[in-house]
């Protein structure tokens, strides 16, 4: 620096020439892509209205996105309506392989030698990703070809898995909603695709499973305005259920 010392430098200068192409150190973070990026504990539905929906919804600190998936032509497609399906806009190209793309380099092998995704996949943020993929299509039909979409993601150690009791968190948390079918979710070991449990289900589990995280990380339900009585039913109905349920020992806190 002609002479000049850090000593003779302010702060922000100091800063300014560590990390200028003339600092002999390489100081900037290898993966900055979600620096200074605060996650919030935000759900964002029909978010692929937006053309490059996964990295704005990131890029916001958002930490949770849904997508309307439909099955035409054993293709997935994405889309809030059938009518606004377009070729190009499919459940691959605005999901899984801008999450790879993000993935791949912020789990590289480092200079020193050691894999960065020995023991956990480096996420995007401290928590991991939850991708809700809401089946518009019959989910029966639908579901083998989303599994099989994942793939790219679950080869590469990105999915949050259950496996042999034993929950392992990891990148992206994959939740299916809508036409999702349970009992398919139930017999997949191991499980990279949660469930996402309606809110008044507990008393009227047909597959008598038991709910826990290892099961459904979420529970929702539909409400639209002016629905007070019918909440203060269900909710009644929840709590009657629940009740009833851990009598049964059929809720697992862990």
């Amino acid at each position: 620096m002609n002479g000049i010392t850090f000593s003779q430098l302010t702060i922000t200068q100091n800063i300014s020439y560590a990390v200028s192409p003339e600092s002999p150190i390489l100081l900037q973070y290898p993966t900055p892509l979600t620096q200074e990026i605060v996650p919030k504990t935000i759900h964002c539905h029909n978010y692929h209205w937006r053309d490059a929906p996964v990295l704005t919804a990131m890029s916001l600190g958002v930490t949770s996105v849904e997508v309307d998936v439909w099955l035409v032509d054993e293709q997935l497609f994405v889309g809030s309506r059938e009518a606004a399906l377009e070729k190009q806009r499919t459940f691959d190209s605005l999901y899984i392989q801008p999450l790879i793309n993000i993935l791949r380099p912020r789990n590289t092998k480092s200079p020193l030698g050691r894999a960065a995704n020995i023991t956990l996949s480096n996420r995007f943020f401290d928590t991991p990703l939850q991708l809700l993929v809401n089946i518009k299509t019959d989910g029966k039909t639908t579901m083998p070809f989303i599994l099989r979409a994942l793939e790219p993601l679950r080869s590469k150690g990105y999915l949050t898995t259950f496996e042999n009791g034993v929950l392992k968190p990891s990148a992206v948390t994959v939740v299916g909603t809508g036409n999702t079918p349970f009992d398919s979710i139930l017999v997949l070991e191991p499980r990279d695709y949660f469930f996402d449990a309606p809110l008044t289900g507990f008393g009227t589990n047909p597959a008598n499973a038991t709910w826990s995280p290892k099961m459904a990380p979420i529970i929702s339900g539909d409400y639209t305005a002016g629905d007070k009585t019918r909440i203060q039913y269900e909710v009644r109905q929840l709590k009657a259920a629940w009740e009833e349920t851990l009598k049964k020992g059929q809720i697992d806190f862990n």
